[in-house]
């Protein structure tokens, strides 16, 4: 199947509205579960196209996939809207915050704008501490706390992926080669690691 399909059942179902943190603040149906797989199946029928604007509301979902958190059908919505964006993006209409973004991850690893360091030259070991970009960049202090903990329970570490995204905000704004680079770039740093 194709998760497109998905808007078909959702373009016209209300049930998770309410529990979608976008509409609770803009009050605005375009920017609901609804709203988004409409404008999906609308641009797939070519009653709409994509555009700045059509973008632009496409981008304006979180995420948070509590759509299908509350969906007793369990529909993948954000999954659709994920491979709307990246069909977006491969077409390169995606808005130029995206662009922007996509630039950074490829050329730094993180959203940063700050190369991330040189692996420890630490060879093998059984434990990994996946530290992240966010984590470098912003909680240091909770990477030091967590390799005291480690140490104190006896687990010779390394860190891994440190200053580097996972990739999984490459994947969530469609931008799918850019996750995969990223997503290679760590699994091939455990695997030196041996953990």
């Amino acid at each position: 199947m194709n998760v497109l399909d998905t808007t078909e059942g959702c373009r016209y179902c209300l049930m998770c509205r309410h529990v979608c943190p976008v509409t609770r603040v803009t009050y605005n149906e375009a920017t609901s579960p609804h709203g988004w797989a409409l404008e999906i199946a609308s641009v797939r029928r070519g009653l709409l196209e994509w555009n700045a604007e059509t973008t632009d509301r496409l981008y304006q979902c979180a995420d948070c996939g509590l759509c299908r958190s509350f969906c007793v059908t369990d529909q993948p919505l954000p999954d659709a809207i994920v491979a709307a964006r990246a069909e977006v993006a491969a077409a390169g209409r995606a808005p130029l915050a995206v662009a922007e973004l996509d630039a950074a991850l490829r050329r730094w690893g993180n959203a940063y704008g700050v190369a991330s360091p040189s692996p420890e030259a630490t060879e093998w070991a059984d434990t990994a501490l996946l530290v992240g970009s966010a984590a470098f960049h912003r909680e240091w202090e909770n990477v030091q706390a967590a390799r005291h903990l480690l140490e104190r329970a006896g687990l010779a570490h390394a860190l891994a992926a440190v200053g580097r995204s996972s990739g999984y905000l490459a994947y969530t704004l469609g931008l799918q080669a850019t996750a995969r680079q990223l997503a290679k770039a760590t699994v091939e740093e455990l695997d030196h690691l041996g953990c």
